[in-house]
Formats: C-alpha cells, structure tokens, sequence
C-alpha cells in the first residue's frame, strides 16, 4: 500500500502525497498557463473584431454621406431647374405686360392726337365761318 503520511518508505525520496500535489501544481500552472494564453487569443481576437467592425462603420458612413450628397445634389438640381423654369415665365409674363403697356400708351398717343387734330380741324372751321372784316 502506498503511504500518503508524508513519510518515504526509503526515509527521503517524497512522499506520495507531496508528489502528488507537486504534479498538481504543475498542472494547476499549465492551466494558468492556457487560461492566459487563451486570454491573449481572446483579446486579439476581440481587437481585430472592434477593428474590422470600426472599418465596416466607417465604410457604411462614407456610403451614407455619399448617398445624403447625391440626394442633396439631386434636390438641389431640381430646385435649380424650378428657379428657371419660374424666371422663364415672369420674364415671358414681362414681356407680354410691356407689350401691352406699349400697345396701350400707342393707342392714348394715338387718341390724344386725334383729339388734338379734330380741335386743330374745329378752329380752323370757327375762323372760316366767323367772317368778320
């Protein structure tokens, strides 16, 4: 039977007990060991996540201000073609007021020296049949 009292049967080569906690603090420390290593792997493993997931953030950002860009380019382009098309029409609705405003100050003009002619014509007529000597 093996002694696990802490006395050799050979009075000093260890007891089996001491052996075996020996042997288990070996292993307690291979253990310490994985657990430790498997740390480290965990950490980068953790580091490379955050990072690959920092360039997916930042790549899917460049995508959307690359889309707000377009939509704001694109809004702004149709506003612009709004603008035009609003300037064509006041400048053609000019166009047809000053018309009419010309027509309108031609045909006063051609009222007015009408009258003036028929008042012309009427005095000339006054002084025909006033026949005084």
């Amino acid at each position: 039977m093996a002694d696990i009292t802490g006395k050799g049967k050979e009075g000093g080569g260890g007891s089996l007990k001491e052996n075996l906690i020996d042997r288990l603090k070996v292993k307690e420390e291979e253990m310490d060991a994985l657990i430790e290593d498997a740390r480290k792997k965990a950490a980068s493993i953790k580091k490379d996540a955050l990072e690959k997931a920092a360039g997916l953030k930042g790549a899917a950002l460049e995508k959307i201000d690359a889309e707000v860009e377009a939509a704001r380019a694109a809004a702004e382009d149709a506003i612009m073609k709004e603008v035009e098309a609003f300037e064509h029409e006041a400048r053609a609705g000019a166009a047809e007021l000053r018309e009419k405003g010309l027509s309108r100050i031609e045909r006063a003009v051609e009222r007015i020296l009408s009258i003036v002619a028929e008042g012309i014509d009427d005095r000339e007529d006054d002084k025909d049949t006033d026949h005084r000597p």
